[in-house]
């Protein structure tokens, strides 16, 4: 039975590979085939290639003999971004699986249910912190040319993907303990890739400074790994060959699984059958405020938008950086005018136009009417059977994207003339060209998705993600800002600079009316024949 439940979780983890997401049926060979190399060479060459780049940088930890420091930050980092990897699928595979309930009801022992999704979790660490564990070991072989004790670092290398495997079971079951009492479980998924997202371009944008600076200083930070991190000191001589360190982490890494397996034993029953605590619903006399169509569609645009990660993290992006970069300028605005007055000092003149084109062009990675329509799917004749027309349908995924992007793009504007001290003219510009901006790119994104809907999904990540519609609609807002600059340098030349808003303004707002025209008049009918 065993054997059974491993051959169908090791079918899920790689369905992808086999099963067309568009449509749910199986790919061709061909398909099915060009998908697993393309990605393999994700994970060996693109991943893997950035990983072996960072341990090659910090070859010189090698050869000053200090190996285990050198084994330190990359075991750390190993098992960090293996369990990134793997946590979500622990809790998604293990607890939060569709089938637990019809495997649960059938006579198969918990153990073996249990088995087979562990086996897929520890897979699942095995290729993430793989390409992060491989490329450091094949640096070290290259460079140290160790000999027997090339055994004892394989053999670490392997008790660190048991590793992963212990801290994604105990990750995930947190993650699963705090899912049965959130309602709304999208907010985890948003914002831990929210989380990652930060940390990775900072690392990434930071890398060669960090690793100059550990070269640099190995010694004092050698001195402070075996002060105040023991343990990773130790699983640092361990990869480098030292055979006690070895024996020790190997035993402790077998107890580790051995306590995982029991205390996994005794509570992953309860979890699964777990649906959170319900209360009982108490009905309290209020009055009842009337609500109009308009709003009620508002809301059940608003309630889907949030209870879809991938919807959010694909589309929405734009309103995060929105308000972080108005900070930003906030708190470094004199920076901000050192930067411009050290590139050029006529530049500063220009700092309305470039405040102006900033949240226009942070404004058009929002795009959440462009799969819009796309993400009704086959319900789409739910929405076209309630007791309104289809222009309050369209108007109600306008009126969303207006109001997650709007709003941002004002808060950012203000900051900016704040920060910038543009003038009370100037700063009219900064405020309304980026407001129509984003009516027009609301706009553009609905009748493109209109135009090019794919309601056949299976999976909305496909409706978001996968679209030639969402990217055609991104293409649109990035042309759109390219007109503005080509007008306002016009503008520049023709008009005084006080008055040269007024030329792309004027066409904003005209291109605005008439996609709005079009919209009502050609959108409508496209919307009702769909």
């Amino acid at each position: 039975m065993l054997k059974t439940l491993l051959k169908k979780q090791l079918l899920e983890l790689n369905r992808s590979f086999f099963v067309s997401s568009k449509t749910g049926k199986s790919k061709s060979s061909r398909s099915a085939a060009f998908t697993i190399v393309l990605f393999v060479l994700l994970m060996v060459f693109a991943i893997g290639g950035i990983f072996f780049y960072m341990s090659y940088m910090m070859r010189p930890l090698i050869t000053f003999g200090m190996s285990w420091l050198y084994f330190s930050i990359m075991g750390a980092t190993a098992a960090l971004f293996g369990v990134f990897g793997s946590v979500f699928n622990t809790y998604s595979s293990l607890y939060d699986a569709r089938d637990n309930d019809l495997l649960l009801s059938m006579p198969i022992p918990v153990r073996d249910i249990m088995a087979a999704r562990l086996i897929g979790v520890y897979l699942m660490g095995l290729m993430y912190s793989g390409v992060v564990i491989a490329p450091a070991v094949c640096v070290y072989f290259i460079t140290a040319r160790p000999g027997i004790s090339a055994v004892c670092t394989v053999i670490m290398a392997i008790a660190i993907t048991a590793v992963v495997l212990v801290l994604s079971c105990i990750l995930g079951w947190i993650v699963a303990k705090i899912a049965v009492k959130l309602k709304n479980k999208s907010i985890i998924t948003v914002i831990v890739s929210i989380a990652f997202l930060g940390g990775y371009y900072y690392i990434y944008f930071k890398a060669n400074e960090i690793i100059s600076g550990i070269v640099a200083n190995r010694e004092a930070i050698a001195a402070k790994v075996r002060a105040s991190a023991y343990p990773l000191y130790i699983f640092g001589k361990a990869l480098a060959g030292e055979v006690l360190p070895t024996v020790i982490i190997s035993l402790l890494v077998i107890a580790l699984l051995a306590v995982t397996w029991l205390i996994m034993s005794h509570t992953f029953l309860k979890l699964v059958i777990s649906s959170g605590k319900t209360e009982k619903a108490v009905y309290k006399e209020k009055a009842v405020k009337r609500q109009g169509a308009d709003r009620a569609l508002l809301r059940r645009e608003i309630s889907r938008f949030l209870s879809s990660p991938s919807y959010m993290l694909n589309c929405a992006l734009g309103s995060l950086f929105l308000i972080a970069v108005g900070i930003f300028s906030l708190i470094r605005g004199a920076w901000l005018v050192d930067i411009l007055t050290q590139s050029n000092e006529s530049l500063v003149e220009y700092a309305p136009a470039l405040s102006c084109l900033g949240v226009c062009v942070l404004s058009s990675m929002n795009i959440i009417t462009a799969p819009s329509i796309s993400l009704e799917g086959k319900s789409l004749w739910i929405a076209r059977s309630l007791p309104v027309s289809s222009w309050q349908i369209l108007k109600a995924k306008l009126g969303l994207h207006l109001l997650f992007t709007c709003v941002p793009a004002l808060i950012c504007s203000i900051c900016f003339c704040i920060a910038l001290g543009i003038d009370v003219i100037a700063s009219a510009a900064v405020i309304i060209i980026p407001q129509i901006y984003t009516l027009l790119c609301a706009v553009s994104g609905l009748r493109v998705n209109l135009r090019m809907p794919n309601l056949n999904w299976s999976n909305e990540s496909v409706a978001v993600k996968q679209s030639l519609g969402v990217l055609l609609a991104m293409f649109i807002g990035w042309a759109y800002a390219i007109v503005l600059v080509a007008l306002y340098m016009l503008s520049v030349q023709l008009l005084p600079s006080a008055l040269a808003p007024i030329i792309p303004t004027v066409f904003l707002a005209v291109t605005a009316a008439i996609s709005v025209a079009k919209l009502k008049r050609k959108g409508i009918k496209r919307f009702e024949t769909l």
